[in-house]
């Protein structure tokens, strides 16, 4: 198996100056509170209705005074049955949300960072593909980390690894060099 940890569609050497402190850690852990209330009136009442669009509103608009307010970029690493900063649990969501974060993580997603000037589209766009069931909604070429890194999201920063396997030594070697 290849792993290239440092494949992202943007990627930046330093990560410390997205480190955040207990007061902003707590208020990122409340904006995937909002999230998971916002993903369970998308699945009650679909993406277009008022209470579902007011939601949304509400949750972007959280987001983007939480960036206001923190010294950093928000970003979150993937975990299997998780989603973390540092060594805090942001979002360990309970069934049938818990398939989000295993569904990112499978896909090789390892990290996610919102950066300043995240547009309620692109928010939109990110929160809908949580919903996705790969199994179900997507052909089997696609993941979610595709289906994120296709939307070309320019406020999102992906961090992911790609696994395939060459199971012929002379294919690897052709490969590797």
């Amino acid at each position: 198996l290849l792993h290239d940890e440092t494949s992202s569609l943007h990627h930046s050497e330093d990560d410390r100056d997205d480190v955040l402190s207990r007061e902003h850690v707590g208020a990122f852990a409340h904006f995937f509170t909002m999230v998971e209330r916002n993903l369970d009136t998308i699945k009650k009442y679909g993406p277009d209705h008022t209470e579902t669009e007011a939601q949304r509103s509400a949750t972007f608009h959280a987001l983007t005074e939480l960036m206001a307010l923190a010294p950093a970029h928000l970003r979150f690493s993937i975990k299997p049955y998780s989603l973390m900063h540092q060594s805090f649990t942001l979002w360990e969501p309970k069934e049938p949300l818990d398939a989000i974060p295993y569904n990112l993580f499978a896909s090789g997603l390892r990290r996610i960072r919102f950066e300043p000037g995240i547009s309620q589209t692109e928010f939109d766009t990110w929160l809908r593909t949580l919903l996705l069931d790969p199994k179900v909604d997507l052909p089997p070429e696609d993941d979610l980390a595709s289906i994120l890194w296709e939307e070309n999201l320019e406020h999102l920063e992906l961090r992911m690894v790609s696994t395939f396997r060459l199971d012929d030594p002379e294919e690897q070697e052709q490969f590797l060099h």
